[in-house]
């Protein structure tokens, strides 16, 4: 083999047996070529062809039906009874986030009252400092229809009570309870896990009186009127069942129809509400 070649000087040619021999051009008479056997490549062997893929098998709709009637058991229409129909979902449930829709059902409503009286029964224009905030309970019992676009309508009654203590530059004191049975209306707008709404009571203001006069005794009077509480608020879901509740209202004073004393209007406030609401 002539692993060098320099052009009319000379030739380097190594041989099998690993020797190596340099010969001048002038010596070389002829150039030939010859395949070495032992250094020829073989060719490489043809890949044989993949083999085809097998073909769908083919299920007879008879074996399905077959196999499907093997499997199902029978049932009320095999025996020749009729199939009961599916019982429709209750909709008894309270408004969450993930029952919203078409929903009705009874509310019982439960709240604490911190009253502010603005004016007094007796005395309308009352600023004195004695006449305090009062602590009171409020409870609606009513009935919620929730419509597809989440807008829930609440009708009702509504019963309030609220003790209040005035005493007067002279010394007289009045302990009054008002009692207010009123018709009530709640209409709340629902999102995912809160609601606002706005309320309103009509009925009547039943404000028993007992006044004490130093010196002279005690005396008890009546006052029946017409009431009114109107309100905004807003509810945040606690549960399935239960939603927490807050107000704002405000009580007009009206005037009584039947009274023990001189007339005039009834107890004006202010109120806040805390409260839960509870869906039996």
């Amino acid at each position: 083999m002539i692993t060098e070649q320099v052009p009319r000087v000379s030739y380097t040619i190594a041989l099998l047996g690993g020797s190596v021999h340099v010969n001048k051009s002038r010596d070389v008479v002829k150039i030939t070529k010859e395949k070495n056997p032992q250094l020829a490549v073989k060719p490489a062997k043809p890949t044989p062809p993949a083999p085809p893929p097998p073909a769908p098998s083919v299920v007879s709709p008879l074996m399905v039906t077959s196999a499907v009637a093997t499997m199902t058991p029978p049932g009320p229409a095999e025996a020749g009874e009729p199939m009961p129909e599916p019982e429709p979902a209750s909709t008894d449930v309270a408004p969450t986030a993930r029952v919203r829709r078409e929903r009705k059902g009874f509310a019982i409503d439960a709240a604490a009252v911190v009253a502010f009286p603005l004016a007094y029964f007796a005395d309308p224009d009352t600023t004195d400092a004695s006449f305090r905030p009062s602590l009171g309970f409020s409870a609606v019992l009513g009935h919620e229809r929730v419509s597809k676009n989440n807008i829930g309508i609440t009708l009702g009654f509504q019963l309030r009570a609220i003790p209040w203590r005035y005493v007067s530059g002279d010394g007289e004191t009045y302990d009054t309870l008002s009692i207010e049975p009123e018709a009530y209306l709640r209409v709340a707008r629902y999102q995912p896990r809160f609601s606002v709404y706005g309320s309103g009571a009509l009925g009547a203001d039943m404000v028993n009186t007992d006044l004490t006069v130093p010196g002279v005794g005690a005396f008890r009077s009546q006052s029946r009127g017409f009431g009114m509480n109107l309100g905004l608020g807003g509810a945040l879901i606690l549960t399935r069942n239960m939603v927490a509740t807050a107000d704002v209202q405000w009580h007009p004073g009206t005037t009584t129809v039947i009274s023990d004393d001189d007339g005039g209007p009834t107890v004006t406030y202010a109120a806040l509400l805390f409260g839960l609401r509870f869906y039996p």
